[in-house]
């Protein structure tokens, strides 16, 4: 390229890349113009074609599938990691390449959280409560992702309420995802939800589109300028959480003109006990 008199060159999403790669390309085209058209290619990637709604639909139910494995080998008396097993075997069956599986246990009554892959070790106990997050994509490459909530015996009554809670938590956002509306107005919206009961404002990324990759554009966090599109796949996910418990669902819907489709996942999102 270096003979070229006039050259105009992007790096997409360069804050990604290594800046040993990139300072070499601009020290050795010095007649080069470097240009960021990042946001161009990040909003062909957020409004999806028939096409790959049509894969996207096929990942939820990939996603199903493999949280319905899952389910069934949650028992007292098995390792966390058995059970992500089961999931992760389910949807490379199903044409998954990649997984991401994570689940947390612990008896009722406390907080969860997610073990990650190395520490999933815990044996399971009756009584326990058990969530499972997973992020997977199917055989063309499109990702969705499923969060639900198990419990062992039966469903105390904190485990309950918190439950009950994260359902309306994602309610209260996904009522607010339409074409147009702004992913750091939506965030605020949240946050004032959280705080007016009792709860910490999310600092992470609580909901966000996906496609090719796991975690696409729009980002429901501070920074993002992107508008909601029709067309777009969004999951939500917020969690709420306190000293005697932990609520979250993550499910996906595609943006239509008005609003949201019904659910992509089929899944109950009732606590499921087993």
């Amino acid at each position: 390229l270096k003979g070229y008199k006039k050259l105009r060159l992007s790096f997409v999403n360069e804050g990604r890349m290594s800046t040993g790669y990139t300072s070499y390309i601009r020290k050795h085209l010095t007649r080069a113009t470097f240009v960021d058209i990042t946001n161009e290619i990040d909003e062909f990637k957020a409004v999806k074609s028939p096409e790959e709604l049509e894969r996207i639909k096929v990942s939820a139910h990939l996603h199903d599938e493999a949280m319905k494995a899952c389910a069934e080998a949650i028992k007292p008396g098995v390792r966390e990691f058995e059970v992500t097993a089961w999931g992760r075997y389910k949807a490379r069956m199903l044409g998954s390449e990649q997984q991401f599986i994570h689940i947390g246990s612990s008896p009722q009554g406390n907080p969860v959280r997610y073990s990650s892959i190395h520490a999933q070790n815990r044996i399971l106990q009756d009584g326990d409560q058990v969530v499972i997050l997973i992020e997977a994509n199917e055989a063309a490459g499109y990702y969705t992702h499923l969060h639900r909530h198990f419990c062992i015996g039966s469903v105390r009554d904190e485990t309950r309420e918190h439950h009950e809670l994260a359902k309306e938590a994602q309610k209260f956002t996904l009522d607010l995802i339409k074409p147009g509306a702004e992913p750091m107005e939506i965030l605020k919206a949240n946050n004032e939800w959280m705080e007016s009961r009792g709860f910490e404002p999310e600092t992470r990324l609580y909901a966000h589109g996906q496609g090719y990759d796991l975690v696409e554009r729009p980002s429901f966090q501070v920074g993002e300028t992107m508008k909601i599109q029709a067309g777009m796949n969004v999951a939500a996910h917020p969690t709420v959480s306190t000293k005697l418990g932990t609520g979250k669902l993550c499910d996906n819907y595609i943006v239509t003109e008005t609003g949201l489709s019904e659910c992509l996942h089929k899944f109950p999102q009732e606590i499921t006990v087993v």
